[in-house]
């Protein structure tokens, strides 16, 4: 049978251990104005979310008008054996042009501010684009994952042309 590993047994996926991203088992690289941030302003459940401010947490707003790519990221064993990975979350915001995308990279291999990571270990991109309200989202893990440890990097980018307001805010990561 398929086993749920949660990314933050803690705080079952959510971001409730604290308001960092260090306070939940993540490490953030941020750059610029529109930072990911750990907060108040939009949760699904909880207390806590992460999402895309402009403000420093206060509001799940940005401003478009500079292209920038930010990344949060922690690594993950998975379980040896398992056919069917899922990755499970729920998410809001986003656009055509300004959006989440998800990456499984090597634990070897850390994502630098302002540089989008290349398709290679991509596992969804402009993901749930437009969703106005929280929505759940599934993505299938690759089984060559199964028995090793890969880095989940979310990563965020505005193409600095336009503003379109909320940014991506995700919640309940399993």
């Amino acid at each position: 049978p398929p086993q749920t590993v949660l990314i933050n047994p803690n705080a079952e996926g959510g971001f409730e251990n604290g308001p960092s991203f260090a306070d939940n088992g993540w490490t953030v690289v941020n750059d610029g104005t529109n930072k990911w941030e750990v907060g108040t302003a939009t949760k699904n459940g909880g207390v806590r979310g992460a999402y895309v401010s402009s403000d420093g947490g206060i509001t799940n707003t940005y401003i478009g008008s500079v292209a920038q790519v930010s990344h949060f990221y922690r690594d993950v064993d998975f379980p040896a054996g398992q056919l069917m990975i899922r990755l499970k979350f729920n998410f809001r915001g986003g656009s055509s042009q300004d959006y989440m995308s998800i990456f499984l990279i090597p634990t070897e291999s850390t994502p630098i501010a302002g540089i989008e990571l290349t398709d290679a270990g991509g596992i969804g991109s402009g993901v749930g684009v437009a969703q106005a309200e929280y929505a759940f989202v599934s993505r299938i893990i690759p089984s060559s994952a199964a028995g090793t440890t890969k880095r989940l990097v979310f990563s965020w980018r505005n193409n600095g042309i336009s503003t379109i307001n909320p940014p991506v805010a995700i919640d309940n990561i399993e």
